[in-house]
């Protein structure tokens, strides 16, 4: 279904076929455990099949066509200029500057990349991957919106590394070490619940912003 709604999802696969893959050792055995349950796996590719057979058929029925590509000409242009940098910082819909509690995420997907004890090696890859697909699409801003929606459907995901950092903190019994990341989280959350106080369509311009930034300050909503 998560391929269905946006076909770029498909990269979450990942997730499953990686789970529990510390190092090479592990990936090899992973491969030979599907190798070895071929006719296990069927049942997966048919519930597939069903889910995307009525999409299908309903676009075969009004056009004629099993598949309608309805973005016309619309694609990927940007595959050697990806606009990495803006898709998370640019004033249209930066993920980062729009929702920065994420940043509490990526942080967590950094400290797992040695133990993976999250599996948060492939959780960064799946983020990674997807991260370059947005930003190589001619709209890397998905158009008006609130933030760039298209990480949303990685939420799930994201939320692992997120509640790891947060297991470190509160493992620690340091009240100041606790104390300074509930106020972070609180700070973060009370910007962004601002910004949507203040947010109106297609999206904000720079201008837009300094003034909702300087009435969340002020504490107005």
């Amino acid at each position: 279904m998560m391929v269905l709604i946006r076909p770029t999802n498909i990269v979450a696969l990942l997730y499953p076929i990686l789970y529990g893959v510390s190092g090479w050792s592990d990936f090899k055995a992973r491969l030979r455990f599907f190798a070895s349950n071929t006719g296990r796996l069927w049942p997966a590719v048919a519930v597939a099949a069903a889910v995307w057979l009525p999409q299908m058929a309903y676009w075969k029925y009004i056009s004629g066509d099993w598949f309608i590509y309805s973005y016309g000409d619309e694609g990927f242009i940007y595959w050697k200029r990806a606009r990495m940098a803006q898709v998370l910082f640019d004033i249209k819909n930066g993920w980062l500057l729009f929702s920065p509690l994420m940043g509490i995420s990526l942080l967590g997907i950094f400290i797992g990349l040695w133990r993976n004890r999250y599996n948060e090696r492939w959780i960064g890859l799946i983020w990674l991957v997807s991260w370059y697909l947005f930003a190589s699409w001619w709209a890397w801003w998905f158009g008006g919106a609130f933030g760039h929606r298209s990480f949303i459907d990685l939420y799930p995901l994201l939320a692992l590394p997120f509640a790891g950092v947060a297991h470190v903190v509160f493992r620690s019994r340091n009240f100041i070490f606790i104390g300074v990341f509930i106020a972070v989280v609180a700070a973060l959350t009370y910007y962004s619940l601002g910004l949507t106080s203040h947010y109106l369509s297609p999206h904000y311009e720079w201008d837009t912003w300094h003034v909702a930034v300087r009435e969340i300050l002020k504490g107005k909503f």
